[in-house]
């Protein structure tokens, strides 16, 4: 993804949208995050969530800008975001490609050739 970002950041707008935690702690915690030490509470602030969000980005090195989804969800809801997904929405403000739920449905390839045909202007 930060290929893509590279490539096409003074073109496209990237943003990294932090949702609810797909892992917490005392519900659906991944045994490789158990193993790898990760343990996240479920956050119940704004602020919680957007430390998570924040520590996330600097040991994951990513340089998208990130915005953090309210507790309410609402981004997570409109867009079917959990447990995660990649969209880009076009210059009109319509959806013009939709990724499979990640980290299996990713497909940079597939990102990349939408973002191509949106920008010479070919997509529906």
């Amino acid at each position: 993804m930060e290929d893509l970002y590279d490539k096409n950041g003074d073109d496209v707008y990237f943003l990294l949208v932090y949702i609810r935690e797909a892992h917490p702690v005392g519900d659906r915690l991944a045994q490789v995050n158990r193993l790898a030490g990760i343990e996240i509470e479920q956050p119940t602030t704004h602020a919680e969530r957007r430390h998570i969000a924040e520590s996330m980005c600097q040991k994951l090195d990513i340089s998208l800008p990130t915005v953090i989804d309210n507790l309410d969800d609402a981004v997570n809801q409109a867009y079917n975001a959990f447990p995660d997904r990649i969209y880009l929405v076009s210059q009109g403000g319509t959806i013009a490609y939709q990724g499979g739920p990640g980290p299996f449905g990713f497909s940079p390839d597939e990102l990349r050739e939408a973002i191509e045909k949106e920008l010479a202007g070919k997509m529906p």
